[in-house]
């Protein structure tokens, strides 16, 4: 017998190996389990009156345990093994029976199974065919695994130490220990179907048992996300995001120029940092540049300024360029002509191709920063020393004349947009949008 006892560690190993479903009943519940095996009986048993050791046989029997919510369970286990005994006269047949009660525990529980040991009081009987039976008393303790295959049912596979007291009083004898080998059905009742992600769909009907925790799902346990923005919902703090706009972790619209309008409602998302917005978003000298523009019919800059004889720009002029572009994206319906020019300092063919260069320089600039300005909108031209604003005889008078102007084309638009306004401030009243054109 003591040989067989390494197949205990055998059988684990190989249980162990096989690994179950993620199927693990939670919470408290009973658990019955139907059961067969092999008894292997101690060979110092021995029937009183015989001196003959038992036959190892089959082993039928059950188990009825309450699983707590902690790793604590109570059982009761109950088996019989048909045996017998070759005498010379022949075979004296037994009935081998026990039952006992176990305090179970289940410390480590994993997702493939339940390992656990158990130990307990129990009551053996030997009874042969023809004779008296033989009651005693001893303990039982061993262990096992429980594969969960679907939700509350699994196999189970355990070795069990049978040990009582001799069927007689015999001296010092030791206790006999007798080793059931078993596996069978487990059928856990009442038990909660295990939800590994928590979202309220058991695992054997979640189709995305993956889900992040808190977010909504539909009956097949996927998440939902309504406004399509990447965020699910439950965890989508802004749940009616508008299509296409850019969100961060909790699902609200970002502020990608960080000026304290989201980018759902700026109408200039680019706005260089530190500059004062309005409430949609473009800087207030957006607002100063679109009524000039509208009064005047040009945007006049003289602060814009370029490499000595070049036209590269410098870069203390991107905010002023910046605000102009800004009143552009507004107006798409403007055509709109960026012109250059220059002081009367220098030859009238250097100054013509300098301020051709430098409009040129000035739409480029404008069309990178404003990428859905489309470049048939303007057209360029340089007028060199030609339209001077003022006579060009002192320093300052030459830097008011150093200058790049937009000017719009198309004037009959900016006159509907000006009756416009004005009738809405007058409370008349105002015809349909007419800033857009037929």
């Amino acid at each position: 017998m003591r040989a067989r006892l390494w197949l205990l560690p055998l059988l684990l190993t190989a249980v162990i190996g096989v690994g179950g479903a993620v199927a693990e009943p939670i919470g408290a519940h009973w658990e019955l389990s139907p059961f067969g095996g092999f008894t292997l009986f101690d060979p110092k048993l021995r029937y009183p009156g015989n001196n003959i050791p038992l036959a190892d046989d089959l082993y039928l029997g059950g188990r009825l345990s309450y699983e707590t919510r902690s790793w604590i369970g109570l059982e009761i286990a109950a088996g019989t093994t048909p045996t017998a005994q070759d005498l010379a006269s022949g075979a004296l047949e037994y009935d081998f029976f026990h039952a006992s009660g176990n305090l179970v525990i289940s410390p480590a529980k994993h997702r493939w199974g339940t390992p656990y040991a158990f130990v307990g009081g129990g009551y053996a009987q030997l009874k042969p065919s023809a004779g008296l039976k033989k009651e005693t008393g001893g303990i039982e303790f061993g262990g096992g695994v429980k594969l969960w295959m679907t939700d509350g049912i699994g196999l189970r596979f355990e070795a069990r130490d049978i040990s009582f007291k001799p069927l007689e009083a015999t001296g010092k004898q030791s206790n006999f220990h007798n080793v059931v080998l078993g596996a069978g059905l487990t059928m856990a009742i009442g038990a909660t179907p295990r939800d590994t992600d928590g979202d309220g769909v058991p695992d054997r009907k979640d189709k995305c048992p993956a889900t992040p925790k808190g977010a909504t799902v539909d009956a097949t346990g996927c998440p939902k996300d309504s406004d399509g923005d990447g965020v699910l919902d439950g965890l989508d703090q802004c749940p009616d995001t508008p299509a296409g706009m850019k969100v961060d972790a909790k699902g609200c619209v970002v502020d990608s120029d960080g000026d304290g309008v989201d980018d759902d409602k700026d109408k200039c998302p680019d706005t260089p940092a530190g500059l004062k917005v309005d409430a949609e978003g473009c800087p207030i000298e957006v607002s100063e540049r679109e009524t000039e523009l509208l009064d005047t019919g040009l945007i006049r800059l003289s602060n814009v300024n370029f490499e000595t004889g070049k036209a590269d720009l410098l870069p203390e002029s991107y905010p002023t360029l910046d605000a102009v572009g800004a009143v552009m994206l507004k107006w798409p319906q403007l055509r709109i002509e960026v012109g250059g020019h220059t002081d009367s300092r220098g030859s009238d063919a250097l100054n013509q191709r300098l301020s051709q260069a430098r409009a040129d320089s000035v739409l480029a600039y404008v069309l990178r920063k404003y990428p859905a300005l489309p470049r048939e909108q303007f057209t360029v031209k340089g007028y060199g020393e030609a339209k001077p604003l003022a006579p060009n005889n002192s320093d300052l008078n030459r830097a008011k004349n150093r200058r790049v102007e937009f000017s719009v084309l198309n004037k009959e638009v900016l006159k509907k947009e000006v009756e416009r306004r004005r009738l809405l401030k007058e409370g008349e009243g105002a015809p349909a949008d007419s800033t857009k054109t037929e």
